[in-house]
């Protein structure tokens, strides 16, 4: 079992009910929204520390996404709101730990977000995200 399944393993049903929530709040584009509330909120329902919640549902972002159960709109929506309350806390406090595991996720969303070639021709999703994903949740196995 790999560190990542092994520390984020039990998390999966406990995460239902915040996809459902995010779920509910999607705009007519897919988008959803997560404010610095409701994170700090779900970390401390699950007696875990930012980071640790971070990394923790960036592996089911990463599973969910990979098993087509939410569209890339809405991952990368979460994963920036998301990093936007981590990099809040970072500026704010010393000795934040880094969640290298929720980064890993995020830079792949972020991968995806823009075009490389001046026509737009290329499909930055395709081309990097889904990629990226699917090797990080063939580590977790």
């Amino acid at each position: 079992m790999g560190l990542r399944q092994a520390a984020f393993g039990g998390m999966v049903t406990s995460m239902d009910g915040i996809f459902d929530l995010l779920a509910s709040r999607c705009d007519d584009k897919g988008f959803t929204q997560a404010d610095r509330t409701d994170i700090n909120k779900w970390a401390d329902e699950r007696g875990l520390s930012l980071p640790d919640f971070l990394d923790s549902i960036g592996v089911e972002i990463a599973r969910r996404y990979q098993a087509g159960e939410r569209s890339f709109e809405f991952c990368d929506s979460l994963v920036n709101d998301l990093h936007g309350v981590l990099i809040d806390r970072v500026v704010s406090e010393d000795n934040v730990r880094w969640p290298e595991t929720f980064f890993e996720v995020y830079d792949a969303f972020d991968a995806g977000e823009f075009h490389r070639l001046a026509n737009r021709s290329d499909d930055p999703t395709m081309d990097f995200t889904n990629p990226l994903i699917a090797a990080f949740v063939a580590q977790l196995n």
